[in-house]
């Protein structure tokens, strides 16, 4: 790994070495690169016949759940020595997926409600968790097992040109109630352009990537349980400028709660604290592999 790749601004002081256990943060000054902190290489690799791998989704049984955006197609597979075995797919556009109790559930981009679809049997029925007049996109569980929900009203897959969405991120118990939503601020402007991806941290907060336009330009938008914004992370100087603007399509939450950001025009992750704040970043050069989303084994903090 380069040892010009990472930067952060205050002093290190090594913690346990995981992925992404970095320790504990000290002081205001610049720091000395530790490009040794953690170390990304490919362990395994399979060849599927998708075309455009768009979500992974882990079950408890090892199996797993692939998406296709371009062919729209969903795959339940599991991974063999050296195969991928197919064991059942449908023909879906998928805009969200997550695990729930050894089910799936996923927001197709045609309904106001989320499919759920039996993990054992493969049978698809309506979920309780509809959120009309808005269609969903994005779907995150937390730790508590709420669910999340990103939403626009009229439907759009990607940002629009010309108009103006309403736009959602609304928070239900497993029963399908309503808990919260986030929708504007105190002075009744929209908190979202378009709410792409979601994710959040064990202390409460809401971390929304929000695409300003069709060219996926963004930020992202923490907020925390009472829906007021805590702050706006824009990328970061070093690597994001008028020519590379910082272009976030996807976030996730690790099991250590750091927040990891694919900024996918440069190849870069960002990676913050759970409230937002800037710790460090990775360069595609320093992988072995293109970064394009974060697909990750949740608890064991691996990519694949």
């Amino acid at each position: 790994m380069s040892q010009e790749s990472i930067y952060s601004f205050p002093n290190f002081v090594p913690g346990k070495f995981t992925l992404l256990n970095f320790g504990t943060l000290e002081g205001r000054r610049r720091f000395i690169k530790h490009h040794s902190l953690a170390e990304l290489k490919v362990t395994n690799q399979w060849t599927t016949e998708l075309k455009d791998i768009y979500f992974i989704v882990e079950c408890h049984d090892g199996t797993l759940w692939l998406t296709d955006f371009i062919n729209y197609m969903l795959q339940h597979v599991i991974l063999e020595k050296d195969n991928i075995k197919v064991l059942s797919f449908f023909d879906y556009p998928i805009f969200g997926i997550v695990g729930m109790s050894g089910n799936i559930l996923v927001s197709t981009g045609l309904e106001s409600n989320l499919k759920l679809i039996n993990g054992r049997t493969h049978k698809v029925i309506d979920s309780v968790f509809d959120i009309a007049p808005f269609i969903p996109g994005d779907i995150h569980i937390t730790k508590e097992q709420k669910v999340i929900i990103a939403g626009t009203f009229p439907w759009s897959a990607s940002p629009p040109t010309g108009r103006v969405l309403s736009c959602i991120v609304t928070v239900k118990d497993q029963s399908g109630k309503r808990l919260i939503e986030y929708e504007k601020d105190s002075n009744n402007k929209p908190l979202f352009t378009y709410p792409f991806r979601v994710s959040s941290t064990s202390n409460g907060n809401v971390f929304v990537v929000d695409s300003l336009d069709k060219d996926f330009r963004g930020r992202e938008v923490v907020i925390d349980q009472a829906g007021i914004i805590k702050g706006l992370y824009t990328g970061r100087h070093e690597v994001n400028t008028d020519h590379k603007p910082f272009t976030p399509s996807d976030v996730f939450a690790t099991p250590s709660d750091h927040i990891l950001v694919v900024d996918w025009e440069i190849h870069v992750v960002h990676i913050l604290n759970n409230e937002g704040e800037f710790i460090s970043y990775y360069c595609e050069d320093d992988m072995e592999f293109d970064i394009q989303r974060i697909l990750l084994y949740p608890h064991q903090e691996h990519f694949i």
